[in-house]
């Protein structure tokens, strides 16, 4: 699942103040947003009066497992979406609340910096979660896809001689055997 980090404050562009779902197909694997939910978000945000800077420059997203480090897809959404920005954010949150967090900077040189999360409040008030219009924006944005692509194979365990054509190979068993593997392994899949 992911979204785009907003940032109520033009001077202070790496506060997150709230998190947006864009209407998106999800699998263990994989993201896709919906094109016109991402043309709708950026008019809504432009409407509201913020700025790219404040709403399309941060992009967070999950990992199941506990394993936050960006695959090879990651990579390439990452290079896609914010290729020609001044400056994009790459967060990952893992399902063991592990996380990842690269800065990238296209101002002269290009270069990435890792960077660590923290949540500060420094005495900013807000009401409680409110987990019932969370559920209610996912529910609204977020449909899940099962990978077709492991139908009548067998998942027989990692390294390169793990699948074979046999049986159903299901999400959860994928995604229990992934949750083992080593990075070298996942970077393969």
């Amino acid at each position: 699942v992911a979204g785009f980090g907003i940032t109520g404050n033009v001077e202070k562009p790496d506060l997150v103040t709230d998190v947006v779902l864009i209407k998106q197909s999800v699998s263990v694997a994989s993201f896709e947003f919906d094109g016109k939910a991402i043309a709708d978000f950026f008019d809504d945000m432009v409407d509201n009066g913020l700025k790219p800077a404040q709403f399309a420059r941060i992009l967070i997203h999950t990992h199941p497992g506990d394993n936050p480090a960006p695959s090879s897809v990651d990579e390439r959404n990452f290079d896609q979406v914010f290729g020609d920005c001044d400056y994009a954010v790459m967060v990952i949150i893992a399902q063991d609340d592990s996380n990842y967090c690269r800065v990238r900077y296209n101002i002269g040189l290009r270069h990435d910096i890792e960077d660590k999360i923290a949540i500060a409040y420094n005495g900013t008030r807000f009401g409680g979660t409110d987990f019932d219009k969370w559920k209610q924006e996912y529910k609204a944005n977020v449909k899940i896809e099962k990978i077709d692509t492991f139908k009548g194979l067998e998942y027989l365990g990692s390294g390169s001689d793990a699948i074979r054509s046999h049986t159903d190979f299901t999400d959860e068993k994928f995604l229990a055997e992934y949750e083992n593997m080593s990075d070298t392994e996942r970077s393969r899949v």
